[in-house]
């Protein structure tokens, strides 16, 4: 991450383009509802994640230092939970992951008590907030771009999916450290305050998790690959 800020600054600076840094909601470090002005912290904890988040920040820091020297104008997206029609559950997704065990009648798998919570933002309100930093907002700032409204904890979204696919799958509460091994970290609760990009420009996040899940249902069911297991017994 850090030698691809670099690169990106590079050609940022070389053709007197604006540089648009993706970074991540992870950089805060603690539970809670985060406005970019905060205090960031390090948890004084080991694990796979702590290798993803000080570099994102670590590269926001890169960015902010060369954009100050005046060669060349940054923004920052700070981005949270994103769910959408296309994302994979091979790359880890707990929403794919839900809705696959549920539409195939295996067991929705949760960690460890499942209170954890999250705020979903559609992938096409993403977006329309990244666009809505780049056209509409000044240069050298931070901004945060996520639901705020799509507040549920896992436990909750399990029962959200599987009552969406009309499902009788089981929900297991398992140690995340059997699946991925010592090294996995679960993530703190993350809810943005998007404050800062709603006075800059006209965009809000429009999509509500309930109408998300309902999207991302009917994408599986015009996939062939679930179309089949729609009927069995497993799902009456």
């Amino acid at each position: 991450m850090i030698e691809l800020a670099n690169k990106a600054a590079a050609l940022a600076r070389s053709s007197n383009a604006c540089l648009l840094y993706l970074s991540s909601s992870e950089v805060y470090g603690r539970d809670g509802q985060h406005k970019e002005s905060i205090e960031l912290i390090v948890p004084a904890k080991r694990g796979a994640r702590m290798e993803h988040s000080p570099g994102k920040l670590t590269a926001e820091h890169i960015l902010l230092n060369l954009s100050a020297d005046d060669q060349f104008d940054l923004r920052i997206v700070r981005q949270f939970n994103a769910a959408g029609e296309w994302q994979s559950s091979h790359l880890g997704f707990v929403i794919p992951k839900l809705f696959e065990a549920a539409l195939t009648g295996n067991a929705l798998q949760v960690y460890g008590d499942s209170t954890q919570k999250r705020s979903f933002c559609h992938a096409s309100d993403l977006a329309e907030g990244i666009f809505a930093v780049q056209n509409d907002t000044p240069p050298d700032t931070i901004y945060n771009v996520g639901s705020p409204n799509s507040i549920t904890t896992i436990e909750s979204l399990a029962h959200a999916i599987r009552n969406v696919c009309n499902s009788q799958s089981a929900i297991d509460y398992v140690h995340p450290h059997k699946i991925h091994g010592k090294h996995f970290m679960e993530a703190f609760d993350k809810i943005p305050d998007v404050s800062r990009l709603e006075n800059y420009s006209d965009w809000r996040p429009l999509v509500e998790l309930s109408e998300t899940l309902q999207r991302i249902h009917q994408f599986y069911l015009n996939s062939e690959k679930y179309t089949s297991n729609i009927s069995s017994p497993a799902l009456v």
